[in-house]
């Protein structure tokens, strides 16, 4: 009774073990910091609808919170309706004056998503979200920054199950029973969830380390100042 105890619960604590890998972005001289971004509706280059929507719905939030004003959804969203599909934007001045002409921005973020998916290699239940991020002068095209966002998500099965059991043996036993679990425990959670979760966390991260502090941040003043210093001594 005890070693089926035991089982259970490092069978439990394996499915609760996980790992992810992402992509480190930099932060990047940017000239100059825009103070109103608008951002685009993202492209969907997955086959994975509503991929776009979810993606679009967190990038506000750390925009925000790194010190730059973010056009409302809803106001970006009427605004280039019709511009949706644009992908060539600095080569369109006709787009980019309307673009702020209507919205006010200094700047335009193109987002694309390219990668949202889930699936199981093995004794991995991988989730997998990425894509790439243009922010270009509203005024002349011309990019200031660019990036890629991509993340990994994975939930390892079998290593502390094979070792308590006991050697190749429990490895054996891991990859029989681990598998069948890890579905019926994975189709309890919701997957859209665990995606935009993860999304929200590589986003966060590639637009924070990625662009300088925004002219709401706190630490705007000092990064214009030591720009200037910079200038000065140059």
């Amino acid at each position: 009774m005890r070693a089926r105890t035991h089982a259970r619960l490092t069978l439990a604590a394996v499915l609760l073990a996980s790992s992810c890998t992402t992509t480190e972005p930099h932060t990047t001289a940017v000239d100059p910091i825009p103070g109103t971004i608008l951002v685009l509706p993202p492209h969907n280059a997955t086959d994975v609808p509503g991929a776009a929507e979810a993606c679009l719905a967190r990038i506000t939030k750390p925009l925000t919170e790194h010190g730059y004003y973010v056009v409302p959804v809803a106001r970006a969203m009427e605004v280039a309706h019709s511009w949706a599909s644009a992908t060539d934007l600095p080569a369109d001045p006709e787009l980019r004056t309307r673009l702020h002409r209507e919205s006010g921005a200094d700047a335009i973020l193109q987002v694309t998503v390219d990668r949202w998916s889930r699936s199981y290699v093995v004794l991995d239940d991988l989730a997998s979200v990425g894509g790439n991020l243009r922010l270009v002068d509203a005024r002349t095209g011309r990019e200031l920054w660019a990036a890629r966002y991509e993340a990994t998500d994975g939930y390892f099965l079998g290593a502390v199950f094979a070792s308590s059991a006991g050697g190749p043996y429990g490895l054996m036993v891991a990859m029989l029973v681990a598998p069948p679990v890890a579905l019926a425990s994975a189709a309890s959670v919701d997957t859209e969830s665990r995606l935009t979760r993860l999304a929200q966390q590589t986003l966060d991260r590639a637009l924070k380390r990625g662009l300088p502090p925004g002219p709401l941040h706190p630490d705007h003043a000092r990064l214009v100042e030591g720009l200037r210093t910079r200038d000065l001594h140059h």
